[in-house]
């Protein structure tokens, strides 16, 4: 269910509030059973406006937990909360208990979509398999997975999908590398930003050809310029960058493979940073 008009009378239902800030059972709801799906973002502005400044000295799993108490408080029969991080990464609370859910390794990552793919597959396994709710979290993450590599429907049984890798979350600053005159600040703080609401951050860096001691510990992701010149090219080569994942827009698939031989080469922006922040 998503906020609306609909009022839900039932055993096992499961919100997904999608921008509305009402509550489930604002319009006179009613589940015997309720989970409601939220992001980090939504769990950490609740955790702020109930705790504020002592947020500042709790792990992200904490200020999640202090989130997820102030929901709790707001909404009854709450009987869990399953938390998306952006990048296919899930943790089920089950009052303030936490169970991290993995995500699970994908090729691309295409995000349109990819969180009702997580509160639908979770809704089916939960609601209608009568799964165990840490399975059926599993599921959805799994399903998550399956899903941003295509985007592909319909979702495979849970029998079908349980062959894939797991990734682990990287626990250290990113470490991004900016290369060529392009809109670089423009895309560095739409990362920072994201990050900040992931509960990480980054470490930026642009490449200046002429500094006589260029870079040469290995980066995570490289942001190359879609109006790089000759001689940037040539000094990268001559540096030896060795990053895990590039990003080159409207650049050339084999010339970045040549300059990068060891590197994931990303088409889009989502794949680069789920790849640069996961690894399988």
């Amino acid at each position: 269910m998503i906020e609306g008009d609909a009022r839900v009378q039932g055993n096992r239902v499961v919100f997904d509030r999608q921008s509305s800030p009402g509550t489930f059972q604002a319009n006179g709801s009613h589940a015997n059973s309720l989970v409601q799906i939220a992001t980090h973002i939504e769990l950490l502005e609740l955790a702020n406006a109930a705790r504020g400044s002592a947020l500042n000295s709790m792990k992200l799993i904490e200020r999640l937990r202090e989130g997820v108490i102030a929901l709790t408080e707001q909404t009854p029969r709450l009987k869990y909360t399953l938390a998306k991080d952006g990048l296919g990464g899930l943790v089920l609370f089950q009052g303030d208990e936490a169970v991290t859910i993995p995500s699970y390794a994908a090729e691309s990552y295409f995000r349109i979509g990819a969180g009702d793919v997580i509160a639908s597959a979770f809704a089916h396994a939960w609601g209608e398999l009568k799964m165990p709710a840490d399975e059926a979290a599993d599921y959805a993450a799994r399903c998550s997975a399956y899903f941003v590599e295509g985007p592909r429907l319909p979702l495979p049984s849970p029998r079908d999908l349980c062959g894939r890798l797991v990734t682990t979350e990287r626990k250290e600053n990113l470490r991004i590398l900016g290369i060529g005159d392009f809109e670089l600040q423009a895309l560095l703080r739409a990362t920072e930003n994201w990050l900040e609401h992931l509960g990480k951050s980054a470490l930026y860096r642009t490449f200046d050809p002429d500094d006589p001691q260029p870079p040469e510990d290995v980066s995570d992701l490289v942001l190359v310029g879609s109006r790089i010149t000759r001689g940037q090219l040539d000094a990268i080569a001559k540096a030896a960058v060795r990053p895990a994942v590039v990003f080159w827009p409207g650049g050339s698939m084999h010339l970045a493979r040549e300059l990068f031989p060891d590197a994931m080469i990303a088409n889009d922006y989502a794949t680069a940073l789920f790849h640069a922040m996961r690894s399988a």
